[in-house]
């Protein structure tokens, strides 16, 4: 199995917080030309911190756009699944590219999840 950096920042700090790791991880794994998967919690995927980091740091932009194995879940509370994503940032912007799977919400990941939007 390969290596994963998982960058899983919650609801404990801020979202500027989160957001100014998020950017320093991702130039420290740019300037390390880390090769691993990294996966990005759904707090920094889905307000889209990824894309706001590439757009403020080129070296990240080029770093991220040329990488294959970005990774991602979303919770799906309608259908109480959590899916895993294949994702990419090229040209400035995040996207998801393919849903590899789902597993059933866990029913305290359910809860905590509403209690959080």
């Amino acid at each position: 199995m390969g290596q994963v950096v998982a960058l899983i920042y919650g609801g404990q700090a801020t979202p500027e917080v989160n957001y100014n790791l998020t950017k320093a991880t991702l130039r420290r794994l740019a300037d390390a030309d880390y090769k691993g998967a990294i996966f990005f919690h759904l707090r920094i995927w889905v307000p889209k911190m990824v894309e706001r980091a590439v757009q403020e740091d080129p070296v990240i932009a080029k770093y991220l756009a040329e990488k294959e194995n970005l990774y991602t879940v979303t919770a799906d509370l309608q259908n109480k699944v959590i899916r895993l994503w294949q994702v990419y940032v090229k040209d400035g912007k995040q996207s998801t590219v393919k849903e590899l799977g789902t597993i059933p919400m866990n029913p305290a990941w359910e809860d905590l999840l509403r209690r959080s939007l």
